[in-house]
């Protein structure tokens, strides 16, 4: 298709694209009708009485079997609730972020001094609701207030989350849910006057738990964070305790269908005051605070089980901040637990997870606002984008000390990739530095073992992602172990690529066999569920949080630039071993030819071709070989009704596109693994593949300059959001919500005309890579990598012509590897990581044939 021709069609069907999505908009679930829908049905739900325990400080530490005996209330509960580990990192990673998130179902940005306050409670003279009335609050009925509420409202509107504060306490209060808020963790008791608040918000006044229940109009019309839950006593920190009994007493007043939050601080304030305790002090301290909570937890298990209304009662306990020595450990994953009598089992328990993770035992802070409004019926309005948990493993006597072992297996990959992912970093660009000076400066001087270790070292560069994977597959090994085996894995494969790279036909096949044993490990593990990316230090992990399933950015531009390297550099290796066979030279050629005949004349008859040997016996032939005896070109004989210019034309273009079908096929191949939603689940990687695989198929279909490929590029493009659209999006596949990747989703918004939300989406990838680009120490092996590159290709002049007639297939791999690169950059939010992974895979074959003088 001609540029002029294309880009009006391109134009077109961009501009018909977001057509469905504006016809859709009326009916998106968002609209008022639904709402109404949803609100008049969730009356009709059953009543649940839920109870929230919020633990500020709470961490997995607390719950080692070294400290359970101790605390016979949360070992009676391990076996009997639904256990699970919860990502509470937040953008603000503040305890108000925290109680935001979780009452937005989206990430949501707080800001210094935002807390609720009672509606009475004065500060400088005047009432917290008069304040409130004053920034535009619009209750007339508060009793707990957050006067920053315009403040959060534009903080979270020009942010690029967008999330909504207090849509979980505006859905429950529209159900006619009753909420309620009671207890703090504050540090003083200052009556009803709060002394000193604007300087002192944040360190003696900690009163955010209301930020997840309240409404969207900042307010709350039931509880109590004033002191009133407190009492002094010298023996604990700050010389207050919680007052558990008046705790009781408000979670009894509550109604048989309700939502109570109540917040327990004491440990909170301990670890305020840990530097200023002795260790032996600390310990029994932090043992007293225990203690205390977990009788509570007793009287609230007791009372539930007692009361009249037990069947439909529940307590989740969930901690929206670890403490300092979690954090040290490297155990970010808050521990949250569901008890339910009538659902718990003698013996058994469960594990907690979500379709935002799917991933056993981890589930996000933005799942628990959904999660609620499941409780009742009530549906979750598009805004949040977490997802209702569900328990798995029903019986599973033994769920807590599972999730112990997995948040131990977590804390350990997350302790090893900062020190392994720096390192191979720095490696990778001193190994490519090196390489380039020493070929430039001594190719001559290197000698035959100099040589060896310079191709070694690239080599490994190629295969040390493979290395990474594979210790994914030894999670029980020490540490010291598992990375041992690894490097030593790396250095054995290196070293025989490098061995059998010291001809010029055996560095194709050592490419080639780098390349597709990197790509053939990926996709098995992605077919058995990705164990191995999911422990691996170059994968991606639950305690970050940027993603819980399918393929990362990082390997998913090892597994782009692979593939691309490992195709090209077989087709290399049977075009060489293709004319080594058709010259008939060497000893082989010469004993498989057969003997001349003599013709009737006595001259000597034209001998046959040689038969192709090896590899190149197993080469398809072009098209026209398989229509006409002998392999002649002349496709046209098959179709002798044609015109003779039509059927020369016929028979360039069969021959162009038999020559493109190779990356054809395994750029469908790698497509479709990335945007399979139970597979890579990678909507960029899918888009970076198609730009990768459909420049190197225009290249050999005949392009000669990759400009006049864009259009192609563009078609291709387009079919791989096609394809994207029918594999993720709910309405094309029928799926629910709970069932969809990250990816339907976003095509589901897209149906509701949410160009917003999009738009959103689209600045987070930007700025992201922004700031990865001036952090990421990938950042660095990009643009070593380019300058690699450029060197190589730029002087001397007539180097890269030389190599496209000597090499013409690796040569378009590895064009096609930057054009991929360069799409993974724009196409991820995380791109520099993708297109620095990526970009290796096309550098060091250039650096191979400059160290041998190719």
């Amino acid at each position: 298709m001609k540029l002029k021709r294309t880009v009006p069609f391109l134009l077109t069907l961009m501009l018909a694209f977001p057509l469905p999505a504006c016809r859709s908009a009326a009916a998106a679930p968002g609209s008022a009708e639904q709402a109404s829908a949803a609100a008049n049905a969730s009356a009709l739900a059953p009543a649940k009485k839920i109870v929230l325990v919020s633990v500020p400080g709470l961490s997995f530490l607390e719950l080692q079997p070294s400290w359970l005996p101790a605390l016979p209330g949360l070992a009676g509960l391990q076996a009997g609730a639904a256990w699970g580990a919860m990502n509470i990192r937040t953008p603000g990673r503040g305890l108000e972020d925290a109680y935001l998130s979780m009452g937005a179902g989206h990430f949501a940005e707080g800001g210094p001094g935002v807390q609720g306050l009672q509606a009475k409670e004065r500060i400088n003279g005047e009432t917290a609701f008069e304040q409130y009335a004053r920034y535009g609050g619009a209750d007339r009925e508060p009793v707990i207030v957050i006067r920053e509420l315009e403040a959060l409202r534009r903080a979270n509107a020009v942010n690029y989350y967008h999330a909504l504060p207090g849509l979980l306490g505006e859905r429950l209060r529209a159900a006619g849910i009753p909420v309620s808020v009671w207890g703090n963790a504050d540090r003083v008791i200052a009556g009803e006057r709060l002394t000193g608040f604007k300087t002192e918000a944040g360190k003696s006044y900690r009163r955010y738990a209301p930020l997840m229940l309240m409404d969207t109009a900042g307010t709350l019309r039931d509880g109590d964070v004033s002191d009133k839950g407190l009492l002094h006593d010298a023996a604990y920190p700050a010389g207050i305790r919680t007052d558990y009994s008046w705790m009781l007493r408000r979670w009894r007043e509550q109604p048989a269908t309700s939502v109570t939050l109540l917040e327990i601080g004491d440990l909170e304030r301990l670890y305020d005051e840990k530097a200023a305790y002795s260790q032996a002090a600390f310990a029994e301290a932090k043992r007293r605070v225990l203690a205390e909570l977990d009788r509570f937890v007793l009287e609230l298990k007791r009372y539930m089980a007692e009361g009249a209304n037990a069947q439909n009662e529940e307590l989740w306990l969930f901690s929206p901040k670890v403490n300092a020595d979690a954090a040290k450990e490297k155990a970010y994953l808050a521990p949250l637990l569901i008890y339910a009598p009538a659902a718990s089992q003698p013996g058994g328990s469960s594990l907690l997870t979500s379709a935002t993770t799917r991933r056993e035992g981890i589930v996000s802070l933005i799942d628990l606002a959904p999660t609620l409004l499941a409780r009742y019926g009530i549906a979750v309005p598009p805004d949040m984008i977490g997802l209702p948990m569900q328990t798995i493993g029903g019986a599973q006597a033994g769920a807590l000390t599972v999730l112990l072992g997995t948040v131990s297996e977590l804390q350990h990959i997350y302790r090893l990739r900062p020190p392994l992912l720096y390192g191979l970093a720095i490696y990778e660009i001193a190994v490519m530095l090196a390489v380039l000076l020493l070929a430039l400066v001594a190719a001559d001087k290197l000698g035959r073992r100099g040589k060896l270790l310079c191709r070694a070292a690239l080599f490994s560069l190629l295969l040390a992602p493979a290395g990474l994977l594979s210790m994914g597959w030894m999670p029980q090994e020490p540490a010291f172990a598992a990375v041992a085996l690894a490097l030593a894995a790396i250095f054995a494969a290196s070293l025989a690529c490098a061995a059998g790279a010291r001809t010029p036909g055996g560095l194709a096949a050592a490419l080639a066999g780098a390349g597709l044993l990197v790509t053939l490990l990926l996709l098995y593990d992605g077919m058995q569920g990705a164990r191995a990316m999911q422990r691996s230090v170059l994968g991606y992990d639950p305690m970050i949080g940027a993603r819980y399933y399918g393929m990362g950015n990082e390997y998913m531009g090892v597994l782009l630039g692979a593939a691309l390297l490992g195709l090209t550099a077989l087709q290399q290796m049977l075009r060489r071993t293709r004319r080594a066979a058709g010259s008939g030279t060497g000893p082989a050629a010469a004993a498989a030819a057969p003997p001349k005949a003599a013709s009737p004349g006595g001259a000597s008859a034209p001998r046959p071709a040689a038969a192709p040997a090896g590899l190149a016996a197993w080469r398809l032939p072009p098209p026209a070989g398989m229509l006409a005896p002998g392999h002649r070109a002349a496709a046209a004989l098959a179709v002798p009704a044609l015109p003779r210019r039509l059927r020369r034309r016929l028979a360039v273009r069969l021959r162009a596109a038999w020559r493109a079908w190779p990356a054809a096929a395994a750029g469908a191949v790698v497509a479709a693994y990335l945007a399979a939603p139970a597979l890579g689940t990678n909507a960029g990687g899918a888009l970076s593949a198609a730009a990768g695989f459909g420049a190197l198929g225009t290249r050999l279909a005949g392009g000669r300059r990759w400009l006049r490929a864009a259009p192609a590029l563009a078609l291709l493009l387009g079919a791989a959001l096609a394809g994207l659209w029918l594999l993720n999006a709910g309405a094309a596949t029928g799926g629910a919500a709970d069932r969809q990747s990250h990816i339907g989703r976003a095509f589901e918004t897209l149906l509701q005309g949410r160009l917003d939300v999009i738009g959103a989406i689209i600045l987070r990838k930007l700025q992201m890579n922004a700031h990865l680009l001036a952090v990421s120490a990938w950042s660095k092996v990009l643009l070593t990598s380019l300058a690699v590159m450029a060197v190589l290709v730029l002087r001397p002049r007539g180097r890269v012509r030389r190599w496209q007639r000597a090499y013409p297939y690796l040569m378009h791999g590895c064009a096609a590897n930057a054009i991929g690169a360069i799409a993974a950059l724009l196409l991820n939010d995380s791109g520099i990581v993708a297109a620095a992974t990526m970009i290796v895979y096309g550098s060091v074959p250039l650096l191979l044939l400059k160290l041998e003088g190719a």
